[in-house]
């Protein structure tokens, strides 16, 4: 967990599967993120329990939930992924890439 001033990123835990439910359903995102449609509860639960979890916990993926530090209002998440690719300098795998969404 990241602590700055009036922000708080944090894992992702098992208690956070309506949050992603909800905000997986904002027409806006799904403009920009493809994601199945209908999106229900069991793409939400597979999302934190087989992929923000174990991303975490493996070292993969970084997924995290940007949280207001008072009051916990979360306006959005941050992730990164490892690239597999081994296209870097002397057979090393490349940079990851990162993102951010905002609700």
């Amino acid at each position: 967990m990241i602590t700055s001033g009036w922000l708080t990123l944090r894992p992702f835990t098992s208690a956070d599967t309506p949050w992603v439910h909800e905000v997986s359903l904002d027409p806006g995102l799904r403009r920009f993120v493809g994601l199945p449609s209908p999106y229900r509860r069991e793409h939400a639960e597979f999302f934190v329990e087989r992929v923000a979890i174990p991303g975490r916990e493996t070292g993969r993926r970084v997924e995290v939930l940007a949280e207001e530090s008072e009051g916990g209002a979360r306006p959005g998440r941050v992730h990164g992924v490892e690239t597999a690719s081994r296209s870097g300098p002397m057979g090393r795998a490349g940079p990851g890439r990162g993102a951010y969404g905002l609700r």
